[in-house]
């Protein structure tokens, strides 16, 4: 066994060191790699092109392969090799802050490297971007954060390939010295773009002189402002500058985290519901449908009509999303089988946008009873897809055009692993005026701005639960601004006349019912209806995001800051004058919030932006009057709002 597992013993191999308490300085670029059981790399010696297989053809070939007595032996000996490993790693007493969750080898040499130090020693690693982000890392950042003093944290994202590694990753330089504690950590990330939409992330000649002059780069991050910020986990945000890290502090003030519990108010719980690769054996796609004598109809039919050929459904209107590229998209729909069964749409991350729950049309239905059976449910209990949901995407990055995707979604739809919807525990929340509110705070640049600080490949619930949010109510102003607003911009089709009904009993002002159709273009909306017409719905959200800064407390520079962190909006629009791109969006919302508040815009919007910590000069042209701005843009034909159609992240510019 000795021979087969190389065991290595560092006080016996290192005497010397140890007498006078450990190693002085340790250096080193750990393997970044789960503990479990690797088939891809494993089969990989048997079959070459075992690694291109998806998950179905693998388990297919590795059943196959297995028939081989010798690789099945030897498959399972490789298997229990890691697990026996796993439990002594758990058991040895040696690594005691790994978390919970599969271990990982990084956090394993963090732990290790870090107890042969000597006091006083230095450990220096390259580690991934977890070690600051990820709640499996938690007790590890409060052994450095509370027992060490960080000597410094670097992140920067390899899209320059600096690292042989993929160029979405972030590759963090960290360094910590034994003992003491860590009355602030000094960061410093070069992550995403600058207002002038400059690249942060560096290539090696940049790094060399980062790091030749690295103290000159770092903010320290107090550990009390890393408690406020991410209580339960310590997590890091990535601030570039003291500005925003001024900012955030605005934004938390006086707003519980959307994961606490708060007496008398509503609550919330987020789950997903069907994996998409180990439930697809649920899945039915419309070859199946249509082969197995199912008809189609609208989701909001109440009986089936007769058999025949797929319905002909309207579109949503002109604007936000779109499978065709037009803003065209196709509602969803059920399938009705031979025997009166319900097939209902899968709904997952990429169905959804902000305010627009058909995003893209579904891909699968499920049969009604199937999934009940699947998610526990009794015949007579009322299913949570029965409800409107409050939903979000969870596949985002911080690089992304915007971050944050969140709406309504339909009754009797299911959603797949990719799309978080809210667990109707608390009936406030299960209330759609609650759910809109909701949905209006998630789509906003100041939650977006603060979430995009923490994310690194996906909003898990995790980083949901950690983002400060108004447990508003009807009859507060804020809330009630909201809500009139998001219904506008969510009840644009039959599938959202209960939502719209439900929420015109507190507002039968300025929501009447019962809900009415869209008008057709060029109206697409108007008082007392939903809109569909892109210069109104920009209106919309305009004045929601200027509602939403008002409650957190901004300034207006405040707020021009934020939205300078969203570079890649407005690709798609007409630019003004000796500009580069568009930036409807961004003075758009910033006008709307100068007019909440009835204070005059900046005549000078450079100089305003300066005040506001961003430059601007570089992509701005003559015109610089922000009101003036703003109609000039919408002459040109610019619309707010519209998600770019050229890619939606720094990496794809």
């Amino acid at each position: 066994m000795a021979g087969d597992q190389r065991f290595f013993h560092w006080e016996l191999e290192f005497p010397e060191v140890f007498r006078r308490g450990g190693f002085d300085a340790i250096v080193g670029n750990p393997p970044w790699e789960t503990v479990k059981p690797n088939s891809k790399e494993f089969w990989s010696n048997y079959d070459p092109f075992f690694r291109d297989l998806g998950k179905q053809a693998a388990l297919r070939r590795m059943a196959e392969l297995r028939q081989d007595p010798e690789a099945d032996r030897a498959w399972r000996l490789y298997s229990l090799t890691i697990e026996q490993t796993s439990r002594w790693l758990r058991a040895s007493g040696l690594y005691l802050h790994q978390g919970r969750g599969d271990l990982n080898t990084y956090k394993l040499f963090l732990e290790r490297a870090y107890g042969l130090l000597r006091r006083g020693g230095t450990l220096s690693f390259v580690v991934p971007s977890g070690l600051y982000t990820d709640q499996g890392a938690t007790e590890l950042r409060t052994l450095f954060f509370e027992r060490g003093a960080v000597r410094s944290l670097v992140s920067l994202e390899n899209r320059k390939g600096i690292f042989p590694i993929h160029r979405s990753f972030k590759v963090v330089l960290f360094s910590i010295e034994r003992g003491g504690a860590s009355p602030a950590v000094p960061c410093a990330f070069f992550i995403g773009r600058d207002a002038q939409g400059r690249d942060l992330a560096p290539d090696l000649p940049a790094l060399r002189a980062i790091l030749s002059d690295v103290e000159e780069h770092l903010l320290p991050l107090p550990l009390e402002a890393v408690r406020r910020f991410s209580p339960d986990t310590l997590s890091l945000m990535e601030f570039k500058n003291r500005r925003e890290m001024e900012i955030a502090a605005k934004i938390y003030d006086n707003h519980p985290l959307l994961g606490e519990e708060v007496p008398g108010a509503w609550n919330v719980r987020f789950t997903t519901e069907f994996h998409m690769t180990n439930d697809s054996r649920l899945f039915r796609d419309r070859g199946w449908l249509l082969a197995h004598g199912c008809r189609e109809v609208e989701l909001t039919s109440p009986t089936p009509p007769t058999f025949g050929a797929p319905l002909s459904l309207s579109d949503v209107g002109e604007g936000e999303g779109g499978r065709g590229g037009e803003g065209e998209v196709r509602r969803p729909t059920m399938w009705i089988g031979p025997g009166g069964e319900r097939y209902l749409p899968l709904y997952e991350g990429k169905s959804i946008h902000q305010y627009n729950a058909f995003h893209e049309e579904p891909r699968f239905w499920v049969n009604e009873a199937e999934a009940r059976k699947a998610l526990g449910l009794l015949p007579a209990t009322k299913g949570d897809y029965q409800r409107y949901r409050l939903a979000y995407r969870l596949i985002a990055r911080s690089t992304d055009e915007i971050t944050l995707i969140s709406t309504v979604s339909p009754r009797d739809v299911f959603a797949g692993h990719s799309l978080a919807v809210v667990v109707s525990q608390d009936e406030t929340l299960a209330n759609p005026v609650g759910q809109l509110v909701a949905s209006a705070i998630m789509n906003s640049f100041s939650l977006n701005a603060v979430l995009r600080q923490k994310v690194s490949a996906n909003i898990t619930m995790f980083y949901a639960y950690q983002l400060p949010f108004p447990r508003l109510t009807v009859g507060h102003p804020h809330f009630d601004a909201l809500v009139v607003r998001a219904a506008r911009l969510t009840c644009t089709t039959p599938e959202f006349a209960d939502l719209w009904n439900g929420v015109a009993r507190h507002y039968p002002q300025e929501m009447p019912a019962p809900w009415r159709p869209v008008l057709p273009p060029p109206g697409g909306g108007g008082p007392g209806r939903g809109s569909t017409d892109p210069g109104e719905r920009a209106r919309l959200r305009a004045e929601i995001d200027a509602l939403v800064a008002d409650l957190y407390g901004l300034s207006e520079e405040d707020f021009a800051y934020i939205l300078t962190t969203f570079p890649l909006l407005d690709r798609d629009q007409l630019p003004l004058e000796g500009e580069p791109k568009s930036f409807i969006t961004r003075d758009q919302a910033l006008l709307a919030l100068f007019q909440l508040r009835q204070r005059r815009p900046p005549q000078d919007i450079v100089a305003f932006f300066a005040r506001a910590g961003a430059d601007i000069a570089p992509v701005t042209g003559p015109l610089r009057d922000l009101e003036e701005r703003v109609r000039r843009a919408w002459e040109l034909g610019a619309v707010a709002y519209i998600p770019s159609r050229r890619g939606g992240t720094v990496e794809e510019e």
